[in-house]
């Protein structure tokens, strides 16, 4: 909600909501970290909940310059531990398969939020989309792990 331009939210609100989201998203990729060997996931998932982090430094900084690059970096950590938690063995279970979907459905998204320029108004409505794309994947592989469990 944070990223979907609207006049109905003050900017602060849309700020507040946009920390809020990532900090939820670092949570939720902590918490489906198991205890013992780091699987390629499990880095994936510690690439992802950093990413978030790092956004919200992004978005807690007043430097605008250092902000954008703070975000950037957010999102490129997100993009690689996505990338990181998919599975690419053979023979995938409905659960493995459904969760790849959402990793790459969340690939997609964060990658619109990369190369989306702020500064314009095309790029603030990609940036959007981005967001809500990358949202959409993570319930998916949310949906997954839940299967699975």
């Amino acid at each position: 909600m944070g990223s979907t331009p609207t006049n109905r939210l003050s900017d602060s609100m849309q700020t507040d909501l946009n920390i809020i989201g990532n900090a939820l998203q670092a949570v939720g990729s902590v918490l489906s970290i198991n205890n013992g060997a780091i699987t390629l996931d499990e880095l994936g998932d510690i690439l992802q909940s950093v990413g978030n982090v790092t956004v919200i430094a992004g978005i807690l900084n007043q430097n605008e310059t250092a902000s954008e690059r703070l975000e950037m970096v957010g999102n490129e950590l997100q993009l690689v531990g996505s990338g990181l938690s998919l599975d690419l063995q053979d023979n995938l279970t409905f659960s493995q398969s459904l969760d790849n979907i959402g990793n790459i459905i969340q690939i997609i998204g964060v990658t619109m939020q990369i190369y989306a320029n702020p500064n314009t108004e095309e790029g603030v409505q990609a940036n959007a989309i981005g967001s809500w794309t990358q949202a959409v994947g993570s319930v998916i592989s949310a949906l997954a792990s839940d299967n699975n469990d």
